[in-house]
């Protein structure tokens, strides 16, 4: 049965579901849950910000511009999806790890197996794909090269980039350049400047977020030997650079 109500609270938060209000789901629904789809809402944020500098510009053409969002929103879907899978198959998610207390795992809280795993991570990414080979064909140019790059961080955030230190680099590059650049790009066919140091103001947000998150967990992580950056810098400076990067 269709749950709409449950589909806006999975956009709100990041639900704790029994194994049986886990089972009555509708298909759409177990989708936004396993995603943490809650956090998408960056990702949008990124995406309308490019959109808007194209419109400001007089570029702003929507069929270009849903492709880009729904795109940029499917790929972020598959690297939660993948964080998930990575850090369950590596053991870092075992023994009530944070991951395990803010909300669901599918994995880890035995909600589904790895075959039904793949099947939703195999079609979140194949729209991802298809979004971004039709821009491809529309727009040509950069846009293979900012869906490499973005296919880059996809794969590779959780393992390795995040256990040595450049997982909030990489966040501060995908959420600025990479997305709101990249959304402007493929609306405007050009690459900006401005809107390149405009962007990276707003990725301060999303980076900020990572960091705060990380400087919480940093003795679970040194524990388990993930070199996040805060983790590197320790909590004191960490707590610096967040209240640092909220006043930029």
């Amino acid at each position: 049965m269709i749950d709409v109500k449950m589909w806006g609270r999975a956009l709100e938060q990041m639900p704790r579901l029994s194994q049986s209000e886990w089972q009555a789901l509708d298909p759409v629904a177990k989708w936004l849950i396993a995603c943490r789809a809650s956090v998408l809402f960056m990702t949008f944020t990124a995406a309308a910000l490019g959109g808007l500098m194209a419109w400001r510009a007089g570029s702003f053409q929507w069929d270009l511009w849903l492709a880009t969002v729904l795109g940029l929103m499917f790929a972020h879907a598959t690297n939660n999806l993948l964080n998930d899978y990575t850090d369950s198959r590596r053991g870092v998610d075992k023994d009530n790890y944070y991951r395990n207390q803010y909300g669901v795992h599918v994995l880890e809280d035995g909600l589904m197996n790895e075959r039904q795993f793949w099947r939703y991570l195999g079609a979140t990414a194949a729209i991802a794909l298809l979004l971004g080979g039709w821009l491809i064909v529309q727009r040509s140019g950069l846009t293979l090269e900012l869906m490499l790059a973005g296919a880059f961080f996809v794969l590779f955030y959780t393992w390795p980039l995040k256990y040595y230190g450049l997982g909030e680099p990489a966040v501060l590059l995908v959420w600025g350049p990479l997305m709101v650049g990249g959304s402007y790009y493929v609306l405007a066919g050009e690459w900006s400047a401005d809107v390149t140091w405009i962007s990276l103001v707003f990725a301060l947000g999303p980076t900020t977020v990572l960091f705060g998150k990380h400087t919480d967990k940093l003795a679970a992580d040194r524990h388990k030997s993930i070199h996040t950056l805060p983790v590197i810098l320790g909590e004191r400076a960490s707590r610096h650079a967040i209240a640092g990067m909220l006043c930029a």
